[in-house]
């Protein structure tokens, strides 16, 4: 027997026609900063820092990225020789980081992007004429997906942004009582944001919105001509393009120029996009992992989650070890030296969140209901369709699918193919929205059948229930009966053999392997009782018990329990530690920080030793590069010759690096890498083997490393300590006066001039221009004095003394942008030794001013589309449009 025809989706009176001066925000904006608050309550503890891997405190804080000053000029100062950093663009992230400080941006920016998230979703929903009910629901589930929360505590609370963008973008395209061109330019310039937060992420969300906004107008036009829709389409894709493009101009020039042009690797020639299809696709998702959007834990979570909860899966797997997997007989010994897994960020949708985005779908294909109109189901495939296709793109290199992205020019430049779970969680967010409206249309909002408890309605609702809500009850119970069979799978000794068997082969053993088995077999246990809980709501909305005046019940129900799901699942990626201790100085940083301008560090030894020496020696490499180099260092502006992340070299570093590879003695010596930090008692091996003659290294500080029992690295001066500052007294000074040089030389040249050991770098340097010619013959008399009177990563100031016309050779790397005054007059700025800066001098006294300008014009046309993209928003929402939808309502009303 079919139930009655619910109330057509036409005359739904819950979503009157959207108005951005509305206050049905509010719930969702106080429900949101309540549960972050709760989530990072850490954050507003004295001492306490939220843990950030792309984007450390001592990063954060170091001089080179300090606000205002980054919104002209950004020189990144304390890696290699220096790069570009890019002028920040004014988002919302450089905006909290000025106005809260760097200690306050780390723990309050991924909250902050959480909640402008949750916001954006409400939006989208309201202007998509859904009820102020399911902006809330959505929004919750938008803002505490773990996707965008775990990348926001990774550090990349610009992606959370960015998708926030995404979700504007959308919304302005909804505003439907607005002219196309301003819908258009406002949905252009939240995407030129989502482009300036995110960069390849916003290039990403922009095809969606682009597809949006083509197939908004194939949808929505009725019965017009498909060419005449289509057309519509472009068009406003064009506005949208065009005001997206002006928007975020600045940030995709200086993008192309440091990540595509000047790179190695990125050209589009066959053989070169080959040669990095391993690179691009190593952070793929692996088909199985598909779970974890249902099973947040079930392979576990961050690298160094304690309990079990170690992440075990092959995200991250570097592609060397395809071969080995794929073998039948796998022997230890083979295995390639190469990563074999990485994990820092999740993408748990909730289970709630894909039980009713599954419903909605099942509840559009029926073609005879009435509760959706035609336009929001063809929304519904769209967005399913978007799903699908963004989750096959995201296996990256495990499917052949990516293969289709991999051949678009550029688009095969973007790393990470996971990057397309953003668009997938999207989808997801969107599709629990129309699932939501249906249930509230076609149950929630109607009538209880009885006043019963839920056992008496379902035995009321049952005999009436239509074949499909049988057939999806069927459904339910079977989704369940699989989840518990396959929990106890797991859980049975043949499953947990297999299973340690699997994490012996990825090393994990003895006590740890149990660890992982028994967190994973939680994971799924809770999964199971999640679920239930999901399919018990489910039937209480469906039996209409949690209806009509059960309505805010079902609200609050619905509500309280997806935060509570989702909340357990962010929690491990929410860690604080305490900085003060963790970023405490020691005497070996007090030396470095002196004046870090004047000599780099570097922790890489050009030695493998055997033994015990060489466990000691991979230890303090360990904390080097992933402690000091990425914390403290930068925290106390101390200056280092490697660099932490690189995904895509510059040209010259890999060329100047592949030099002097051979030869680490110059390749100190010309970057003025004063300390290295060793063995103690390989200073005489590096006396011996380096530097016999001159015998120029020699032990600064020895000191011991220890670990405080929160887990900290302790430094401890002892001169029979075994590891030791070392300081190479060869190095040429970072600024220094030359009387001889070679002028126009080749870049080919300079590279095998500066490797050979004939050539001496302290006598003569090497220009890439045409300047005059030595006006004296070799001289062993110094050419003079170079001493630093100012220094910032930005702008610094020499005062020199020349005796005869001279070149001034700074050790830091040339760029388009620096420029050099000498006594207040603009002088040309000379490549130098291939790579370094310098200036011709005439002889005497000069003040040298080296300052970096980047030019600006792109910077302000960004700043302006930006005004004008505001102006318009204040416009159109104050202004007086014609309102279809109320004028029919209008006419409704007079006639009866």
């Amino acid at each position: 027997m079919r139930r009655p025809a619910s109330r057509p989706a036409t005359e739904d009176k819950s979503a009157p026609a959207w108005s951005m001066r509305g206050t049905g925000f509010l719930p969702l904006v106080l429900v949101l900063i309540v549960v972050l608050g709760f989530l990072f309550r850490d954050s507003f503890r004295p001492g306490m820092a939220l843990f950030a891997n792309d984007g450390p405190l001592g990063l954060v804080a170091s001089e080179m990225n300090a606000m205002p000053e980054g919104w002209r000029r950004v020189w990144l100062d304390l890696n290699w020789l220096g790069f570009d950093g890019v002028s920040r663009p004014l988002t919302w992230n450089f905006l909290w980081l000025w106005l809260l400080g760097p200690h306050g941006y780390i723990n309050f920016a991924p909250a902050l992007a959480s909640l402008l998230l949750g916001v954006s979703v409400g939006l989208f929903c309201r202007a998509s004429g859904l009820r102020s009910e399911i902006a809330l629901l959505a929004g919750l589930a938008g803002a505490l997906n773990s996707d965008f929360f775990s990348y926001g505590c990774w550090g990349l609370p610009t992606l959370t942004v960015c998708v926030a963008s995404a979700f504007l973008a959308l919304a302005a395209l909804q505003w439907k009582t607005r002219p196309f061109w301003v819908r258009g330019t406002l949905a252009g310039a939240a995407l030129g944001h989502a482009v300036m937060e995110g960069f390849d992420n916003g290039a990403i969300l922009s095809l969606y919105v682009a597809a949006f906004a083509v197939f908004q107008a194939w949808n929505e036009r009725g019965s017009a001509p498909a060419l005449a829709r289509l057309g519509a389409g472009l068009v406003r894709t064009a506005v949208m393009a065009l005001a997206a493009g002006v928007v975020a101009i600045h940030v995709m020039l200086g993008l192309i120029q440091t990540g595509i042009t000047g790179t190695v690797g990125m050209t589009q020639d066959t053989e070169s996009r080959e040669a990095r299809w391993g690179y691009i696709t190593q952070w793929s998702l692996p088909p199985k992992e598909t779970l974890r959007a249902v099973i947040p834990g079930l392979f576990g979570y961050r690298m160094d989650t304690p309990g079990g909860g170690e992440y075990w899966g092959k995200v991250g797997m570097d592609i060397a070890w395809d071969d080995y997997w794929a073998s039948d007989r796998r022997d230890p010994a083979d295995a390639p030296p190469a990563q074999l897994r990485h994990s820092g960020a999740g993408h748990y949708a909730g289970v709630l969140v894909v039980w009713v985005a599954m419903f909605g779908v099942v509840l559009s294909l029926r073609r005879n209901s009435d509760i959706f109109t035609p336009v929001e189901r063809r929304w519904i495939w769209f967005w399913g369709v978007a799903a699908i296709v963004s989750l096959l793109f995201a296996y990256g290199r495990f499917a052949p699918f990516y293969r289709i992205v991999y051949a678009i020019p550029y688009l095969n430049t973007i790393r990470i193919p996971m990057k397309f779970l953003h668009p997938f969680n999207i989808a997801l967010v969107i599709l629990f929205a129309y699932g939501l409206q249906g249930l509230w249309r076609g149950w929630v909002a109607r009538s209880p059948i009885g006043r019963g408890g839920l056992v008496s309605s379902f035995r009321e609702w049952w005999p009436k229930a239509a074949s499909w809500e049988r057939g999806w009850m069927y459904f339910s119970g079977l989704a369940l009966a699989a989840a518990i069979m396959g929990w106890l799978m797991l859980g049975s000794t043949h499953g947990s053999l297999a299973h340690l068997r699997h994490l012996a082969e990825v090393g994990f053993r003895g006590p740890d392997a149990e660890a992982v088995a028994r967190f994973a077999r939680g994971e799924a246990g809770t999964f199971v009782m999640v679920l239930a809980v999901c399919v018990l709501l489910m039937t209480a909305m469906l039996t209409r018990w949690l209806s009509g005046d059960r309505a805010r019940a079902a609200t609050i129900a619905l509500g309280l329990f997806l935060v509570l799901d989702l909340a357990r699942a962010n929690t491990p990626w929410i860690i604080h530690y305490n900085w003060k201790d963790r970023l405490a100085t020691n005497p070996v940083f007090d030396t470095l920080r002196a004046e870090p301008h004047l000599g780099r560090v570097s922790g890489r030894m050009p030695f493998a030793m055997p033994g015990e020496a060489g466990q000691l020696l991979r230890t303090l490499g360990s904390v080097y590069g992933g402690e000091w180099l990425q914390h403290q260092l930068p925290y106390y502006d101390i200056q280092a010759l490697e660099v932490v992340q690189m995904p895509r070299p510059p040209a010259d570093y890999m060329a100047y690096a592949g030099a002097l590879r051979a030869n680490p003695l110059r390749e100190w010596e010309l970057t003025n890498t004063r300390y290295l930090l060793a063995l103690a008692p390989l200073v005489e091996a590096m006396n011996q083997q380096l530097d016999p003659e001159r015998r120029r290294f020699r032990v600064h500080t020895a000191f011991t490393l220890g670990q405080t029992p929160d887990g900290l690295i302790q430094l401890s001066t002892n001169r029979e300590g075994p590891f030791a500052l070392i300081e190479f007294s060869g190095v040429l000074p970072r600024a220094m006066l030359f009387d001889q040089w070679r002028e126009g030389i080749s870049d080919e040249d300079a590279l095998r001039l500066l490797a050979s050991p004939e050539f001496d770098p302290r006598a003569e340097v090497l220009v890439a221009q045409a300047i005059p010619k030595p006006s004296v013959e070799t001289s062993h008399q110094p050419a003079g004095t170079a001493d630093y009177i100012e220094y910032g990563p930005t702008r610094f100031v020499i005062r020199t003394e020349a005796r005869t016309p001279s070149v001034l050779l700074v050790n830091d790397r040339f760029a388009p942008g620096w420029q050099v005054k000498v006594d207040g007059r603009d002088e040309p700025m000379l490549r130098a030794n291939y790579v370094m800066r310098g200036v011709y001098l005439s002889p005497g006294a000069h003040e040298v001013e080296f300052r970096f300008e980047p030019p600006a014009r792109t910077l302000w046309t960004s700043l302006a589309a930006l005004s004008a993209a505001f102006g318009i928003l204040g416009w159109a929402s104050t202004g007086r449009f014609r309102d279809p939808l109320r004028e029919v309502s209008a006419a409704g009303k007079s006639s009866t």
